[in-house]
């Protein structure tokens, strides 16, 4: 879920604060615009990848950037463009909109939670999109659906689990549960308890066992896949919050140690 800019806040900032002229954004060139994002947001964006005009390409890159980077954008907008660079007469105008866009600033930086952008990005780069999906769709689900958020992040896991076993050309039962599921792939990727000696890997991987099994549970428990009756226990928003965290953690370590082993070194 991408809490970062809105399409009317795009287009405020494009139109009202930088402003277009003949269809180019601002003073932008081809090539200055094109180094604008190294030298005033400290992001490696080409625009060249992009068609369209100066200001197609940044509505395209700030529309597609992650909200961390949406931030670095409108910051670099605000150094490239700042307030004394327009005619005086816009000034005022112009104070306005920059002040609102702080605030947006400070509103998305707020809602900005590193693990799950790391978790997010990782599944960007994964071969199979139906996974980020899934991702993205059990964060939507976590404040307006904890029981479905919930569904989801078990969801997540045996998604892995079931492209990692397909990968490795392993059969199994497709309705088999996930901690059978989880036993399996992490036997195909030595993460197995029982296939390590050193006291301290068996420790993790069995605490990595654990929160499967938990996770297996909790959905029981809590998640919308089942009728639970009248008188069910719903989660709260911690509870569905945990759960994605820990099916997200899980899914990144188990993607990271196929790949690693992928590439033969074991």
């Amino acid at each position: 879920m991408k809490i970062g800019l809105s399409r009317p806040e795009i287009m405020r900032l494009v139109n009202d604060y930088i402003e277009v002229h003949g269809g180019y954004l601002g003073d932008f060139s081809y090539n200055s615009h094109a180094d604008f994002y190294p030298y005033y947001c400290d992001l490696d964006i080409n625009p060249f990848d992009y068609g369209g005009t100066t200001r197609e390409r940044f509505i395209h890159i700030l529309t597609e950037a992650e909200p961390r980077d949406q931030v670095k954008i409108i910051k670099g907008v605000f150094r490239r463009f700042p307030i004394k660079f327009f005619e005086k007469e816009k000034q005022g105008n112009k104070k306005l909109i920059y002040n609102d866009f702080l605030k947006i600033i400070e509103k998305i930086e707020g809602n900005i939670n590193p693990a799950q952008e790391s978790i997010g990005k990782k599944f960007v780069e994964f071969d199979e999109e139906y996974i980020h999906k899934i991702w993205e769709e059990a964060l939507t689900r976590l404040k307006q659906n904890p029981e479905a958020a919930i569904t989801s992040a078990r969801t997540l896991l045996e998604g892995v689990c079931k492209y990692i076993l397909d990968e490795n050309l392993i059969e199994y039962n497709t309705k088999m549960d996930l901690p059978k599921l989880y036993k399996e792939t992490a036997s195909q990727l030595n993460m197995s308890p029982e296939q390590h000696s050193e006291k301290i890997f068996k420790q993790i991987l069995n605490g990595c066992q654990s929160v499967v099994e938990g996770l297996g549970s909790l959905r029981n428990k809590f998640g919308d896949a089942h009728g639970l009756g009248k008188r069910r226990i719903r989660p709260a928003y911690r509870h569905a919050e945990l759960a994605v965290n820990l099916a997200g953690s899980m899914s990144l370590f188990i993607i990271k140690t196929f790949e690693h082993k992928k590439k033969g070194r074991n």
